[in-house]
């Protein structure tokens, strides 16, 4: 196994990792989680065209974003590659611990976002239109922890529009779980934030952020199923605390919701 050393002489563009989770709409969606985007104009390119080649219906952020009140530029550029790469599919944003730890200006991170029409969600919930079909997302504002308590409102379900749940914890699948009721259609979430350990040795990762568990248990990346929902933990794009990755590549996660694994647009 190789080390994977951001900003060093081979920066690693990730993965697309395609993953299926059945009983959705039809839907491709990519998520980009953790990318904690750095001042590397051609990594931040090469992984804007990954993300583009994934011809999804749907781009979802699912925070830590970036981890520095300074790399609100940086952010702004990824943004800027992401159209020039041709992707024609809505974007929508929540933010995760980091981009509240690092001090970011929740103000001006809105402005980023507005000006590249993205769409932030930050405890908010819209329907759109995507793919040819009516679909509800909803975005958490976890914040620098993991939610405990999920307003009813905006996880109240509805028999005729599938619904996409956006957070950043694993951990936060509880409480959404929590406050779902058993329906006809099973929401989907989608969380990041352990970066599938960073480190793993023979694919045992030894250490994952406070916040990395679901009913209890340890989830490092992958898909969960709970009662009243389907879930996927994204192992990340970026990096934390030490530059490195050793054992557990970056991926952008390529999700096929609905029961037929929808082709590429």
């Amino acid at each position: 196994m190789a080390a994977v050393l951001y900003g060093g002489a081979a920066p690693r563009v990730p993965v697309l990792h395609e993953v299926r989770i059945r009983g959705g709409p039809g839907l491709r969606i990519a998520q980009l989680s953790d990318l904690h985007l750095r001042a590397d104009p051609a990594l931040n390119a090469a992984i804007a065209s990954r993300a583009v080649a994934a011809h999804a219906d749907l781009v979802a952020l699912t925070g830590d974003v970036i981890d520095d009140a300074h790399r609100l530029e940086a952010l702004g550029a990824f943004l800027d590659a992401i159209d020039a790469a041709g992707n024609t599919a809505p974007i929508y944003a929540v933010t995760g611990n980091w981009e509240y730890w690092s001090g970011t200006s929740l103000d001006a991170l809105a402005r980023v976002y507005a000006a590249h029409r993205v769409e932030w969600l930050r405890d908010r919930r819209v329907r759109a239109g995507i793919g040819g079909r009516v679909v509800d997302v909803v975005g958490l504002d976890d914040g620098g922890s993991p939610r405990t308590a999920q307003p009813p409102d905006l996880l109240a379900p509805d028999a005729a529009v599938p619904l996409l749940v956006l957070a950043h914890y694993p951990q936060s699948l509880d409480a959404i779980a929590a406050a779902l009721l058993a329906g006809p259609t099973r929401p989907l979430v989608l969380a990041g934030h352990t970066h599938g350990g960073q480190v793993a040795v023979f694919g045992w990762a030894p250490v994952v952020p406070a916040g990395s568990t679901v009913a209890g248990r340890r989830v490092v990346e992958g898909p969960v199923h709970l009662p009243t929902l389907d879930g996927y933990v994204s192992r990340g794009i970026g990096t934390s605390i030490i530059d490195l990755r050793w054992g557990v590549a970056p991926e952008i996660t390529v999700v096929a919701w609905g029961d037929e694994h929808p082709a590429p647009r």
